[in-house]
């Protein structure tokens, strides 16, 4: 059954996304380098975030069988 509820756009922090894929840092940053994965968004020197509805497009995605 698909999932109807409507969930608000939030920006994820690292350690969220790394949850949500089970990816390492190394890992998520090698996918984000290559193209395979989301791009993050630097909204500081050292603040780095994802939009929530993009890694949640990527994930279903990959589920569905359309690649990493």
């Amino acid at each position: 059954m698909p999932d109807t509820q409507m969930r608000p756009r939030r920006l994820l922090r690292r350690a969220t996304v790394k949850e949500i894929t089970s990816f390492s840092d190394s890992e998520l940053d090698r996918r984000v380098k290559e193209g395979r994965f989301v791009s993050p968004i630097r909204l500081g020197p050292r603040t780095v975030v994802w939009d929530s509805d993009a890694v949640e497009a990527w994930l279903a995605s990959v589920l569905n069988g359309g690649g990493q």
